[in-house]
C-alpha cells in the first residue's frame, strides 16, 4: 500500500477523509526520515554552565545557571514569576542570546553558533506555548504541518503543499494525542485542552531532539491540566525526547516529572527528584525574601512514610495471626481411635 493510501485510510477510519487542501501533493519526502516513535536515549542533550542573561533595561534574568538534561528525561522547572524560567527556555531555543556562559544543545554550542546553525537547531527544538499559538483559521492538520516547515522548506510548503512523508508524520503526531478525529476542524473550533494537544502534536511533528513547554497547562482547569500533562509526558516518554516543562503546579508536576529544577533570582536552588521537594526547598524557591511558611509537603511526606510503616506492621501481624490460626486448627483436630492406639 502506498504512503498516500495509508494516510487517507487512517483518516477515513476516524470518520471521513481530509478535504483536498489537506491531501498530499507530491511524492518524494524531504529531510529526516526517522520515525516519530523512535529516538535515542541516555546521552546528554542539554548542557548549561554558568549561564547569565541581562535584558537591555538592566534586569538580570539569569545568574549562573547550571543544568544538564539527558535524552528521554522529563524535567519540571519551578520558580516564582520573574525567576528566569521562561528566559532560560528562550535562551535554549535561540529566541534570546545569553550574555555569557556555556550553552550546548544537541552538540551545538549556541554561544558560538552562526545564525544558520541556530536556525537549524531551532528546527530540532519543539516549543509548546501557554497560549497555544495556533493559526486559528487553519485546520488542525495544517497547524500540525506547520511543525514540518523547519524540516521541509521547499517552495511548495509556502502554500501548505506538503509531501506524503510530512503528512504521515502529522497524522502520527495527531494520533499520539488522540486528536486525529479533529484533523479537518478549524483551530478556532477547539476547546482549550484540544488546542494544547494540537500544540503538542505540532511540536512532535518536528521530530525534535528537545521539547520545551512554557506553562503548557496554566490556562486549563485542573482536570484538563492533568489530562494534557499526561499526554505531554506520555508522548515524551514514547519518543524518548528530552523535555523541559515550566510549571507552577508543583503537585501536578510531581505526578509526572522525573526531576525538578527550582530557580530563584536567576539561580538554581534545587536540582533533584520530586520526593526531595520539601517545605525548605519551596521556601528557598518562592519565599526567599519573605517569612517562610509551612506548605505541608514535609508533614505529608512524613505522614505517608508513617502510614507505609503501619501498613507493613499490620501485614506482618496479620501473617502471624494466620500462622497461629493454622497451628491452632492442627491442635484442635479430633482424635481418632487409631491415632490413640498408635501411641501405645
Amino acid at each position: 500500500m502506498s504512503g498516500f493510501s495509508r494516510l487517507t485510510g487512517r483518516i477515513d477510519a476516524t470518520g471521513g477523509a481530509l478535504v483536498s487542501a489537506d491531501l498530499p501533493t507530491s511524492n518524494p519526502s524531504h529531510g529526516d526520515h526517522r520515525p516519530v516513535s523512535q529516538a535515542p536515549r541516555g546521552n546528554r542533550m542539554l548542557k548549561v554552565r554558568n549561564l547569565r542573561h541581562v535584558y537591555p533595561n538592566g534586569y538580570q534574568a539569569l545568574n549562573s545557571i547550571d543544568l544538564d538534561v539527558e535524552e528521554g528525561e522529563v524535567v519540571a522547572i519551578i520558580g516564582r514569576s520573574g525567576a528566569g524560567k521562561s528566559t532560560l527556555l528562550r535562551c535554549i531555543n535561540g529566541l534570546e542570546r545569553a550574555a555569557s556562559g556555556e550553552l550546548e544543545c544537541g552538540g551545538v554550542n549556541l554561544m558560538k553558533a552562526s545564525a544558520s546553525e541556530v536556525r537549524e537547531l531551532e528546527s530540532r527544538i519543539g516549543f509548546i506555548w501557554q497560549e497555544y499559538n495556533l493559526i486559528e483559521r487553519l485546520s488542525v492538520m495544517n497547524n500540525v504541518l506547520a511543525g514540518r516547515l523547519g524540516r521541509n522548506q521547499s517552495p511548495a510548503t509556502w502554500g501548505f503543499h506538503f509531501t506524503t512523508h510530512d503528512r504521515e508524520i502529522a497524522v502520527e503526531a495527531l494520533e499520539r494525542v488522540n486528536m486525529l478525529h479533529r484533523a479537518k476542524f478549524r483551530a478556532d473550533r477547539l476547546s482549550g485542552g484540544e488546542k494544547q494537544r494540537v500544540g503538542i502534536a505540532r511540536a512532535v511533528a518536528q521530530q525534535p531532539s528537545l521539547i520545551l513547554a512554557d506553562e503548557p497547562v496554566a490556562s486549563l482547569d485542573p482536570e484538563l491540566a492533568e489530562q494534557v500533562m499526561a499526554d505531554l509526558v506520555r508522548v515524551a516518554r514514547e519518543t524518548g525526547v528530552a523535555t523541559l516543562i515550566n510549571i507552577h503546579d508543583v503537585e501536578l508536576a510531581s505526578e509526572f516529572c522525573d526531576r525538578f529544577v527550582a530557580i530563584a533570582q536567576g539561580t538554581v536552588v534545587y536540582d533533584g527528584p520530586a520526593d526531595g521537594i520539601t517545605d525548605e526547598v519551596l521556601n528557598r524557591t518562592y519565599r526567599f525574601d519573605r517569612p517562610h511558611k509551612v506548605y505541608g509537603r514535609t508533614v505529608l511526606k512524613e505522614a505517608t512514610a508513617a502510614a507505609a510503616r503501619l501498613d507493613t506492621e499490620a501485614a506482618r501481624l496479620l501473617a502471624e495471626v494466620g500462622e497461629s490460626e493454622a497451628s491452632a486448627s492442627e491442635i484442635d483436630q479430633p482424635v481418632s481411635a487409631e491415632s490413640v492406639r498408635s501411641l501405645r
